[in-house]
């Protein structure tokens, strides 16, 4: 068996027992747990439908618990970014503009979603950062940070490139 394989069955493996102990109870999709942001040339819906699988996933995994917890239905702000947009966020990065990086919000397809804090109840911005602590990536990376990167807190969630994502439980 190949490695390539032996990850594919144990990412499976991971997803089947994920949505065995957390999706059962929700008949869902990710229109009815996830808002959209209106946002100037951008259709996030449609972005969230070409973004990365696993970042999908992560996404709706995380609003069918917050939803079945609270009641509480997360705000997508950004997914797919530009150049331009990545330069406009990052102009007064003094180390960006010694040397510019490329965005998982531009890699095709994207490994980058955005999603609102501003909105969200102690007790559901507390679920969220420990909700995450358990989602990681090869290496052992945090899946989800929440920080300010000029345009107001939020909560990052990427994916890399080729590694499993994985879901743990607390």
């Amino acid at each position: 068996m190949t490695e390539k394989l032996k990850i594919l069955i144990r990412e499976l493996k991971v997803i089947i027992e994920f949505l065995t102990q957390h999706l059962k109870e929700i008949e869902m999709n990710e229109k009815d747990l996830i808002q959209f942001k209106e946002v100037p040339g951008h259709n996030l819906r449609e972005e969230f439908l070409r973004c990365d699988s696993r970042l999908r996933f992560i996404m709706n995994s995380y609003s069918a618990a917050v939803f079945m917890q609270f009641g509480y239905k997360p705000t997508i702000i950004g997914i797919e970014r530009t150049q331009a947009e990545q330069n406009d966020i990052y102009k007064n990065n003094p180390d960006y503009q010694k040397q510019k990086w490329m965005s998982v919000h531009q890699t095709n397809p994207c490994r980058g979603i955005d999603f609102r804090d501003a909105d969200m109840a102690s007790e559901i911005l507390e679920f969220t950062k420990k909700y995450f602590l358990q989602v990681i990536y090869t290496g052992g990376k945090l899946t989800a940070i929440k920080h300010n990167v000029g345009a107001g807190s939020h909560f990052h969630i990427q994916t890399d490139s080729d590694g499993i994502t994985e879901i743990k439980r607390i």
